[in-house]
């Protein structure tokens, strides 16, 4: 089983971000993701968010143009 089975079937590319902590207003600044085989968001997480703690988000519909 792959990784990404565990986030959904669309989940292809893990990526790690670190960013200025001030950016994403969290302590250290890191977010982790997964795209889809197109570079879509699917999932992700931003760390240590202040006042929130980790804040997680996923894609619920995506619709073409």
């Amino acid at each position: 089983m792959r990784v990404a089975d565990k986030v959904g079937e669309m989940a292809e590319y893990l990526i790690k971000l670190k960013l200025d902590p001030e950016i994403t207003d969290s302590k250290t600044g890191l977010i982790e993701g997964w795209l889809s085989k197109d570079i879509c968001p699917v999932e992700g997480i931003i760390k240590d968010v202040i006042l929130f703690g980790d804040v997680h988000g996923k894609l619920v519909k995506r619709t073409s143009r």
